[in-house]
C-alpha cells in the first residue's frame, strides 16, 4: 500500500486561507458578528472539504480521500493514466494532475511525485 499526499499550488493555498480570513478580518473591524461567523464557516467548510486530500494504491484499488469526501476506484476499472493540468474541480490541490481514464469517466489527482504515482498505478494495471 502506498500513499500520496496531494501536491498544493501556492496561489490555491493563498485563495483558501485568505478568503475566510478576509472574511473575519473585515467582520472583526466593522463589528459586525455575522460577517466573522460567515468567514469562520467558510474557513471550517474549506477544512472539511479539502484536509487531508491524499491518494492510497493498494493492491486492488485506488482510494482516494479530500477531506470528507472518499472515493473508491477499483485498478481493473483503469484504462489509462496520464500527465495533465486539466482545470476541472476535482480532489486535487495543485494544476500539476494526473488524469485517470476509467473505463467510464475519468478522475483527476495531483500526488506529490506525479511520476512515481503514475509508473505505480501503470505497473498495477498491467498486472492485473
Amino acid at each position: 500500500m502506498s500513499v500520496y499526499r496531494s501536491r498544493v499550488d501556492w496561489w490555491l493555498a493563498a485563495v483558501l486561507v485568505l478568503t475566510p480570513g478576509a472574511g473575519i478580518t473585515i467582520g472583526l473591524s466593522a463589528g459586525s458578528v455575522g460577517v466573522v461567523l460567515a468567514g469562520i464557516g467558510c474557513a471550517f467548510l474549506i477544512i472539511l472539504l479539502t484536509f487531508p486530500c491524499r491518494y492510497t494504491i493498494t493492491d486492488s484499488d485506488l482510494l482516494i480521500r479530500c477531506g470528507v469526501i472518499k472515493q473508491r476506484v477499483p485498478l481493473k476499472d483503469i484504462v489509462s493514466v496520464r500527465p495533465t493540468s486539466n482545470p476541472l474541480s476535482a480532489p486535487a490541490l495543485s494544476l500539476k494532475r494526473v488524469r485517470i481514464t476509467l473505463r467510464r469517466g475519468f478522475r483527476l489527482v495531483s500526488p506529490v511525485d506525479r511520476e512515481k504515482f503514475i509508473h505505480e498505478i501503470q505497473t498495477k494495471i498491467h498486472q492485473s
